[in-house]
């Protein structure tokens, strides 16, 4: 899935603008000219690191035409994502055309987005219907602040656009992993053995389960230790390092 254009509606100084995109974008012009408009308007579709629309601060102060606030964004489809799609949606040319109310004159509409029919015409009925299930079908976005450090966008440890490529990355490819099934067989023949294993002292997990669950016996409770396989988010957090060589 990849955007090819964008089209912004009274989203701060811009009443109306189209963008097309290509591979690799660079976006030029005076101080105040737009540019964080538009990239700002496309996060605003997103919703990523908290950001969202605020009417007070985003609506133009010049007045426009009407009280809508909208951004449309086309993508061009592999033929995987077009044969995902629901028929309704589905176009000759292989793409899906997106429109996400940020201010509407139907209250229900607002924070929804709504899809192009095959026909060219806006659908009324919200694409894929909950919010996350359509954030869930319109790809990821990973922003970079012009002005910041380059370990807060690289740290594993916590949300970073590394953390967030790497993510994207591997959840797709532990998603059909025969690899990742044999970890989770394995790693659950581990846990198994290790809960019996003893430290030199003697001590264990079914040692420690067993004294606990016998002092909460009076209150009808037992203890119990779960040790899971790893998932992709802790993977990346605890086992995953990386290094840029020269």
């Amino acid at each position: 899935m990849k955007l090819s254009s964008v089209a912004i509606h009274n989203f701060r100084g811009i009443h109306d603008a189209a963008v097309v995109l290509y591979d690799y974008n660079l976006l030029v012009g005076a101080n105040d000219s737009g540019k964080s408009t538009v990239i700002d308007a496309i996060r605003a579709v997103y919703e990523k690191d908290g950001f969202k629309y605020k009417h007070e601060r985003d609506f133009p102060f010049i007045a426009p035409a009407d009280e809508e606030a909208w951004v449309e964004m086309t993508f061009a489809l592999t033929d995987a994502e077009d044969a995902s799609l629901a028929d309704t949606y589905r176009t000759a040319g292989k793409t899906l055309k997106l429109r996400k109310y940020l201010r509407a004159a139907e209250k229900e509409k607002e924070g929804y987005i709504f899809g192009y029919t095959a026909d060219g015409t806006l659908s009324s009925e919200s694409f894929y219907g909950a919010k996350n299930v359509q954030s869930g079908k319109i790809g990821n976005l990973v922003f970079v602040p012009a002005v910041s450090k380059v370990d807060e966008h690289t740290k594993l440890s916590g949300p970073s656009a590394l953390r967030d490529l790497l993510t994207n990355v591997l959840e797709g490819a532990v998603q059909s992993s025969p690899a990742y099934e044999k970890l989770c067989d394995d790693f659950e023949a581990f846990a198994e053995k290790i809960r019996a294993e003893t430290s030199r002292e003697g001590a264990s997990l079914e040692t420690l389960e067993a004294e606990l669950t016998d002092a909460l016996q009076d209150w009808g409770a037992a203890f119990q230790v779960e040790l899971r396989s790893p998932s992709v988010a802790e993977m990346i957090k605890s086992l995953l390092d990386y290094r840029c060589l020269d």
